[in-house]
C-alpha cells in the first residue's frame, strides 16, 4: 500500500513470513519509522466439525510453536492467519491456526482444539520517511533512577 501510494503507512507484525520483503525488495522507497509492542488478536487451534480426524493443517510458518505436542500429517503453510480461517472455511484443510473469532463467528463449522489467546509481538510500522538519526531511540518509564 504505501509503495503504491495507497496508504502513507504501513503496520506489520515482525514475525510476518513476508516482513523481508519489505524491509529488503523496498529499503530504498519505504522505511522503518517506528515499533511497538502490542497483543495479537486472540489465536487459536480450530478443527473443521465435518471432518472425523484431522489430517491437513493449515498455518502461517511461525506458528508452528503454538502446536506443542499436537501433530498433522500434513502442513500447508499461507502468509497470513485470516488466509488460515477462509480456508478452514472452505475446506482446504482439516485443521488451522487462525484467529479464535473465527471459531466464535462459525462454532457450528469449526469446533475449538486449543485456544492459544493473545501474543505479546514486536510490531514494525513502516512510511515514506523516517526519523531515526543513527542514535537508540526510546522512552524510559516515568521515575527517579537516581535514588537507590
Amino acid at each position: 500500500m504505501v509503495h503504491d501510494n495507497q496508504g502513507d503507512y504501513l503496520v506489520q507484525c515482525s514475525s510476518h513470513p513476508q516482513v523481508n520483503i519489505v524491509t529488503e525488495k523496498y529499503h530504498e522507497e519505504i522505511q522503518v519509522v517506528d515499533t511497538f509492542v502490542f497483543y495479537t488478536q486472540e489465536i487459536a487451534l480450530l478443527e473443521r466439525r465435518d471432518v472425523e480426524k484431522a489430517i491437513s493443517l493449515g498455518l502461517v510458518p511461525l506458528c508452528e510453536g503454538y502446536l506443542g505436542d499436537i501433530t498433522y500429517l500434513k502442513h500447508i503453510y499461507e502468509y497470513s492467519k485470516p488466509m488460515v480461517g477462509k480456508g478452514l472455511l472452505n475446506g482446504k484443510y482439516d485443521a488451522g491456526i487462525t484467529y479464535y473469532n473465527y471459531y466464535l463467528k462459525h462454532p457450528d463449522q469449526l469446533s475449538l482444539r486449543k485456544r492459544i489467546g493473545k501474543v505479546l509481538c514486536t510490531w514494525i510500522v513502516f512510511g515514506r520517511e523516517t526519523w531515526f538519526g543513527e542514535t537508540i531511540q526510546g522512552l524510559r518509564p516515568q521515575g527517579d533512577y537516581n535514588q537507590e
